[in-house]
């Protein structure tokens, strides 16, 4: 076996790398960089500032109801919990829901409750009182399949 010389003591002088500063000569260039810093910090903050704020609260609003409804359907019968998913598949292929034959009066309206706080999805109640789900550009709703 041969012996490791030692990588410290190598003989070699490692190159300094060159940095290049850029002396801009001009006030322009130095206001023009000013201007676009502060332009970019402003994009910044109003990207997470009180502008969105109003479309956060609200998608929050929808979510809280949504999942209330969810929750006062699971509540009032939980076999909700393996058949929704179906239904809401089937939904989508466009299959129409009347839900005033339920036997369950109860059930049946938080099911109704539940599908109106999905309408900002789509989901729509026609003038026979069957539930469905609005089909974009006259497609089957396959894509959410």
């Amino acid at each position: 076996h041969r012996k490791r010389e030692s990588r410290k003591h190598s003989k070699k002088k490692k190159k300094k790398r060159k940095r290049h500063r850029y002396d801009s000569s001009s006030d322009d260039e130095d206001d023009g960089d000013a201007k676009r810093r502060k332009k970019q910090m402003k994009n910044r903050k109003n990207s997470y500032g009180s502008k969105d704020n109003g479309t956060a609260n609200n998608l929050m609003s929808n979510a809280h109801n949504v999942t209330t409804r969810l929750s006062n359907l699971f509540n009032d019968d939980a076999t909700f919990s393996t058949s929704l998913p179906l239904m809401l598949l089937k939904m989508a292929s466009g299959t129409e829901y009347n839900l005033t034959q339920m036997p369950n009066p109860n059930v049946s309206q938080s099911l109704q409750h539940f599908l109106g706080s999905l309408k900002q999805y789509g989901i729509y109640q026609n003038e026979n009182c069957c539930w469905g789900w609005k089909q974009e550009g006259g497609g089957k709703g396959n894509e959410l399949i």
